[in-house]
C-alpha cells in the first residue's frame, strides 16, 4: 500500500508539468500552423532599375521621346528631356486642380497643357519668381518677388495628392534636370498648398525650417535649417560623397561638410557646371579647385545636344554612400540658396529613390569623363 501510495504521489507531481507541456506544444503548433506570419519591418532591397529609354508609366498625349525615366514602388523619377512630356501628361490627367511654383516661366509645351487643363475647367494656379510670358496666360498667374533672395522653388501640386518635385523651371529648351514623381504624397501636398496660399498673399512664412516628415523623407523650406540638415546628411557619409550641382560657392555649410569627409579620407566625386560669370570665368572653378586640392574628383559639363548645343546643367543633387541618402530639390550649393532664397530641399533614405540617383550618375560622370578624355 506504501509503494501504491508513492506512485500515486510521483504521479500527481507529474501531471501538472505533463499538461502545461502539451499547453505550449499546442499553442506552438496553432502558431506555426495557422497563424499568419507577419510582414518584415526589415530595409527593403533597391528595386531593380528599368533599362533607359523605357516609356513612361505615365501614358503621354502624343508620343514622345524619353531621355531617362525610372519606375519606384510610389511613383516615377524623370530626368533631362523626360520632364517636360511627364509634366505635360500630369496636367492633361488632372481632374480638379493644379498649383504649381517656379522661378521663371514662359512659353512651352507644359503651359500649353496648364492652358488646356484651365480650358476644361481643372483650376490651374501658378506662381512665379520671374514671368518669360509674350502674352497674358489662361489660367490665374502670380509673380511674386520677396523682400529678399527670390522665389526658387520648383513643384507642381495635381488634384491635391500628386506631387512633382523638379530642378526644372516652367520654360522651354532642353536642359539637364531631375523630378520625383510621387502618385499619392497628401501629406506633402498639403504642406506644398499651405505654401502657395502663403505666395498668393505675398508672404513668405516660417515653414518646415527644421524640417516636415514626408511621404518618403523629410522636406525642409529655406531659409532655415535645410543647409544645416544638408550638412550633417553629407558628414553622416561613411564612403562616398556623388553630387551634380549647377552652382557652388565657397562658405556654405555644405562645402565645410564636403571639406571635412574629404579629410577624413572619403570619397567625393562632383559634376558642376561650366557656365561662366560676367568677367567670363567659370563661378565654379573656385569651388572646384578647392575641392579638387582636398582631393575630390570634379567635372565640368561640357555636353552638348545632338545639334552640338550647349546643355544647361540645372542638377541639384547628392548621393550620400550609393544607396542610402538623397538630397535634391531647386537650391544651389550656394549662401543665397541657403539664407536669402526661397527654396525647397527634399532628403529621403528611401533606397530605391536613391538608388535611381546613383546610377544616373554613373552615367553621367562616364559621359562627362569620356567627353573629357576625348577633348
Amino acid at each position: 500500500m506504501r509503494l501504491i501510495s508513492q506512485r500515486r504521489s510521483l504521479f500527481s507531481r507529474l501531471l501538472p508539468i505533463v499538461e502545461t507541456g502539451v499547453l505550449i506544444a499546442g499553442g506552438l503548433a496553432f502558431y506555426l500552423l495557422i497563424v499568419p506570419e507577419p510582414a518584415l519591418h526589415e530595409r527593403r532591397a533597391p528595386l531593380p532599375l528599368k533599362e533607359k529609354h523605357d516609356v513612361p508609366t505615365l501614358a503621354a498625349v502624343q508620343p514622345t521621346v524619353v531621355r531617362d525615366h525610372y519606375e519606384f514602388s510610389g511613383g516615377d523619377v524623370f530626368f533631362d528631356d523626360a520632364i517636360e512630356p511627364a509634366f505635360t501628361t500630369i496636367a492633361d490627367r488632372a481632374a480638379v486642380s493644379l498649383t504649381a511654383v517656379t522661378y521663371t516661366i514662359g512659353r512651352s509645351s507644359a503651359i500649353e497643357a496648364l492652358e488646356r487643363a484651365a480650358a476644361r475647367g481643372v483650376n490651374v494656379k501658378v506662381i512665379a519668381g520671374r514671368g518669360r510670358f509674350d502674352r497674358k496666360p489662361k489660367f490665374s498667374f502670380v509673380e511674386f518677388h520677396p523682400s529678399k533672395g527670390i522665389l526658387h522653388e520648383k513643384f507642381l501640386i495635381a488634384d491635391e495628392a500628386t506631387v512633382l518635385l523638379s530642378s526644372r523651371n516652367l520654360t522651354a529648351g532642353p536642359s539637364k534636370n531631375a523630378a520625383i514623381l510621387f502618385h499619392r504624397a497628401p501629406r506633402m501636398a498639403r504642406i506644398l498648398a499651405e505654401e502657395i496660399s502663403s505666395l498668393e498673399e505675398m508672404r513668405v512664412v516660417r515653414r518646415c525650417e527644421t524640417g516636415c516628415s514626408v511621404e518618403y523623407g523629410t522636406l525642409y523650406l529655406l531659409p532655415g535649417k535645410g543647409c544645416r540638415a544638408a550638412k550633417e546628411a553629407i558628414l553622416s557619409a561613411k564612403e562616398s560623397i556623388e553630387a551634380a550641382v549647377y552652382t557652388v560657392t565657397p562658405g556654405t555649410p555644405m562645402m565645410t561638410g564636403l571639406k571635412r569627409i574629404l579629410r577624413a579620407g572619403r570619397r567625393v566625386n562632383i559634376i558642376l557646371d561650366d557656365w561662366s560669370g560676367e568677367q567670363g570665368t567659370s563661378v565654379n572653378r573656385r569651388a572646384g579647385a578647392y575641392l579638387e586640392s582636398l582631393g575630390a574628383m570634379v567635372w565640368y559639363d561640357n555636353l552638348t545636344d545632338k545639334n552640338e548645343n550647349p546643355l544647361n546643367f540645372h542638377h541639384k543633387f547628392a548621393v550620400i554612400d550609393g544607396n542610402e541618402s538623397l538630397l535634391f530639390g531647386s537650391m544651389n550649393w550656394t549662401k543665397s540658396a541657403c539664407y536669402r532664397n526661397r527654396e525647397i530641399l527634399f532628403i529621403s533614405r528611401d533606397h530605391d529613390v536613391v538608388s535611381i540617383f546613383k546610377a544616373y550618375f554613373d552615367d553621367m560622370s562616364r559621359a562627362v569623363s569620356d567627353a573629357k578624355s576625348s577633348d
